[in-house]
């Protein structure tokens, strides 16, 4: 006889009892599986994010390590005095870019490394009395918020008075500095201002001198010009109405010596992956200044894709408005910085990260 004669099949008693069996076995497995995944997605989701920050955090520190203080997040273009145009090989013609004079022939662009004649870098402006210089770009202030105003003066002859003044439609400011008898020559002198700045598309800068006391010739030296959010919101997802710069601009020597110095804009673009999500990416800018002295334009040279995933980028000088105004702006900057990914399976992962950098002084 056969070992399959058996025509009998399975009872539904039974049948229900094997699929219990399976369905005790399975689902706990199944659950064990995706816990798995859910962690080997999180561990590489958090990697990835980590690997980014990483990045960001090194070309971020090297940069700014390396970075004349006064341009750190300045919103108006050459106020180191840098850069120029005019025939290289005639300084009488050289004028710096964006800044217009009142008077051109009591003002003379200067080239020298001595630190008599100019704060830092290779290049200020000597300005004579009853002669101003004005910053010929609009500034966008794209809402209320504070600034630092601050630049370096040193005077040279007479009993000078310098008056910074910043100008807009419904709005006034005047910053003066004077130089009382016997003050003359001085040494340089960081000339600071923190105050609130409301929204608008027109605001302007001129510096200008005086003669106050006496009728000898009065004659100041100017360098290192700057305008600067207190706090500098390149990106915040979580709140997009914080954002107050769409560029933060640097001078720094990572690419270059003393005699070739280096403009960078950092920025963020976005590229949508392959399920359609949109990734934030920071991108460093290298630019440079060229065209007339008035109107110059910035042409990109070249640019690096630093890090993606991010979600939060903010510059900020956190010390109270009487530190600053004391101390200039040589003080750290805070950087904040938070990376976001969405994992495949669902759900976000955030990486945070926070430090202080010291520029240093040229």
């Amino acid at each position: 006889m056969g070992l399959f004669t058996n025509k009998k099949g399975w009872t539904l008693v039974e049948l229900i009892i094997v699929v219990a069996i399976i369905g005790i076995i399975f689902v706990p497995l199944v659950k064990i599986m995706h816990s798995v995944l859910v962690g080997w997605w999180s561990g590489r989701a958090k990697l990835t994010i980590q690997e980014d920050a990483r990045d960001i955090l090194y070309f971020i520190t090297n940069d700014l390590k390396a970075s004349k203080r006064t341009t750190v997040g300045s919103v108006i273009y050459n106020g180191s005095l840098e850069k120029f145009s005019g025939d290289p090989e005639d300084q009488s013609t050289w004028a710096p870019y964006f800044w217009y004079a009142s008077d051109i022939d009591d003002i003379e662009y200067e080239f020298t490394e001595s630190t008599n004649v100019v704060h830092s870098g290779m290049y200020s402006l000597r300005i004579r009395e009853d002669t101003s210089i004005l910053y010929t770009q609009d500034i966008v202030i794209p809402y209320e918020s504070k600034y630092i105003f601050s630049y370096w003066v040193r005077a040279t002859s007479g009993t000078p008075s310098v008056v910074a003044e910043l100008t807009a439609t419904g709005f006034s400011v005047s910053v003066d500095t004077s130089f009382p008898v016997g003050t003359v020559p001085s040494n340089w002198r960081q000339v600071v201002w923190v105050g609130t700045v409301p929204q608008c598309d027109d605001l302007r800068i001129r510096i200008s001198v005086y003669n106050v006391h006496t009728t000898e010739l009065d004659e100041v030296i100017v360098d290192d010009i700057a305008l600067t959010p207190k706090e500098m919101v390149l990106l915040d997802e979580e709140n997009p109405d914080n954002e107050n710069i769409d560029a933060f601009n640097y001078e720094s020597q990572t690419s270059g010596g003393r005699t070739e110095l280096d403009n960078f804009r950092l920025l963020i673009s976005t590229r949508t992956d392959n399920k359609g999500r949109i990734i934030n990416r920071l991108m460093r800018y290298w630019v440079n200044i060229e065209g007339e002295t008035t109107n110059p334009q910035l042409k990109t040279l070249d640019y690096n894709d630093i890090g993606e995933n991010v979600y939060k980028v903010i510059f900020r000088y956190p010390q109270p408005d009487s530190v600053i105004e004391s101390k200039g702006k040589d003080l750290p900057i805070e950087f904040e910085l938070v990376m976001r990914i969405t994992m495949p399976g669902g759900g976000e992962r955030f990486y945070r990260t926070r430090t202080s950098i010291y520029p240093m002084i040229w």
